[in-house]
């Protein structure tokens, strides 16, 4: 890549960068968030309660909104996982 790339490029420190999560939970993924959160059997709706998810999900503009983003996207990414791997396992544990 020495190369190709600008010099300042190639030797810069490593950077992150951002997951447009905030756009993501208010666009394609709103629908899906809200169904997986909100189910009355969902992990998150037993842990917090319906009424903070609502006030999660809720949020409209600014700060606020951001960082709920980042809360339902650790939330969702959790119920997934829990979902998958845990609560199959205690479905198929034998008492």
């Amino acid at each position: 890549m020495d190369k190709k790339l600008p010099r300042e490029i190639v030797n810069r420190k490593k950077r992150g960068f951002l997951v447009p999560v905030q756009k993501w939970l208010s666009g394609e993924l709103k629908g899906y968030t809200n169904d997986i959160l909100m189910h009355k059997n969902s992990f998150s709706a037993q842990a917090l309660g319906l009424e903070k998810l609502k006030t999660l999900l809720g949020a409209r503009k600014g700060l606020r909104k951001l960082e709920n983003s980042i809360v339902l996207w650790r939330l969702l990414i959790f119920e997934l996982w829990f979902n998958s791997y845990v609560k199959n396992k205690i479905a198929d544990y034998k008492y």
